[in-house]
């Protein structure tokens, strides 16, 4: 990459190496490659090394229902005119309505029908029934991985083994579909290139809870995107760097991208609610309240050496860990980032990703003191959210966070 193209804004670049994204998969499938559709969670590693172009639907819902939220609800009401509920995830009734209908989507958006699936456990049971919906549609190859559900702090070995075996059985399918080998010396180099990458996310997500913080914690959403879809890109090495280049810039001359005065420092819990960002993001200003840490963002952090502790990583995010695991992760953004309070997305949608939430509001509020707010809201169905009813709860949690602070109850740790 030229210096000229390093110096533009990270922003811009994230929205170009996107767009190439989704370029690459339609210019894979002009030239007779098999396209995979793929759950956003999984091991993206293995299609790098071996140059397959997949999609990710969650990412690509998503982005619908960001961009244009009258089209997003024109592919829900497709999909639940077929008969899929409301109660299933926003996502694959977006994705189903897409795919379906026909009917294209524009904003450079627009990608070709799988020729294979694959997915994996962690995320939710959901995923395996939507999935399994494309492949019989479509009369194409479906591959699952089971990541059984973790119990205990760490992954048993056994189960560690199943999934590996499962992993390599896999491989074997993916070389039969697409006729490309799969390189081992190939596969490590990603590795790196995506475990650097994890940590250069992180050290955005770090820097943004830097106090006082450098950027609006919705930004982060912008690269969130980068790690989903090219993780294993230095494409995507290069953005990251830049971003995070900006973040110490802003740091260390005491600037913020954040608009308004921050008064309370927030953790945003659940799933984001793309089709109203800039209204969250604009109200939570409005209110003196900054995204400063979220355990959905901070779920793009694997770091590992090998199969066995790849597999690992991938089984253990989300919904699929304990509520131990699902507590380190919060504990540490509450500490390290100085939380004074939760807003959290009853993501109704998304029955998996709320189960632990209230459990885990009570944990954390009887550990450091600090409130949680709930909204109804969901990932991608613009429907879901009430104006009314968020601005309601996000007034109440800053009243009951300033009151903390009058009587020195903030965030009080050991």
């Amino acid at each position: 990459m030229s210096e000229t193209e390093i110096k533009l804004p990270a922003k811009k670049m994230c929205k170009e190496a996107l767009s190439t994204h989704y370029e690459d998969i339609r210019e894979a499938k002009r030239r007779g490659e098999p396209i995979g559709y793929c759950t956003a969670q999984f091991a993206k590693e293995l299609f790098e090394s071996m140059d397959l172009k997949v999609m990710y639907p969650e990412n690509h819902s998503a982005a619908i229902a960001a961009k244009d939220r009258p089209l997003a609800n024109g592919y829900l009401e497709y999909a639940e005119n077929m008969g899929y509920s409301t109660d299933l995830c926003s996502y694959s009734r977006i994705n189903i309505g897409y795919c379906i209908s026909g009917k294209e989507c524009g904003m450079d958006l627009d990608v070709p029908m799988p020729d294979y699936v694959i997915v994996g456990t962690n995320i939710c049971n959901m995923s395996v029934r939507w999935y399994e919906n494309l492949a019989w549609y479509y009369k194409i190859p479906y591959i699952m991985i089971d990541m059984p559900f973790n119990c205990a702090a760490t992954v048993p070995e056994h189960k560690t083994e199943y999934m590996v075996q499962q992993f390599e059985y896999a491989i074997k399918q993916l070389e039969e579909i697409s006729g490309k080998k799969f390189d081992y010396d190939k596969f490590r180099e990603t590795q790196e290139i995506a475990n650097h990458n994890g940590d250069l996310y992180q050290q955005g997500l770090d820097l943004i809870g830097h106090d006082p913080s450098p950027a609006n914690g919705h930004d982060s959403l912008n690269y969130m995107a980068l790690m989903v879809t090219m993780k294993g890109s230095l494409k995507t090495t290069a953005v990251l760097e830049q971003w995070i280049a900006e973040l110490k810039e802003s740091v260390a001359e005491g600037k913020t991208t954040f608009k308004g005065e921050a008064k309370h420092r927030i953790m945003f819990e659940g799933i984001a609610c793309w089709p109203h960002l800039k209204y969250c993001s604009d109200c939570m200003s409005s209110m003196g309240c900054n995204w400063t840490g979220s355990p959905y963002t901070n779920l793009f952090h694997q770091v590992y050496t090998d199969m066995r502790e790849m597999v690992n990583c991938y089984a253990t995010i989300v919904s699929n860990s304990s509520q131990v695991m699902w507590q380190e992760r919060r504990d540490r953004i509450v500490k390290e980032y100085k939380i004074d309070g939760i807003l959290c997305d009853i993501t109704r949608s998304c029955k998996p990703m709320i189960g632990k939430l209230m459990e885990s509001n009570r944990m954390l509020e009887k550990k450091y003191g600090i409130p949680a707010a709930l909204f109804d809201g969901d990932q991608s169905d613009p429907r879901a959210l009430s104006k009314a009813q968020f601005e309601t709860r996000l007034q109440g949690l800053v009243e009951i966070m300033e009151e903390n602070k009058k009587g020195g109850n903030k965030n009080e740790i050991a």
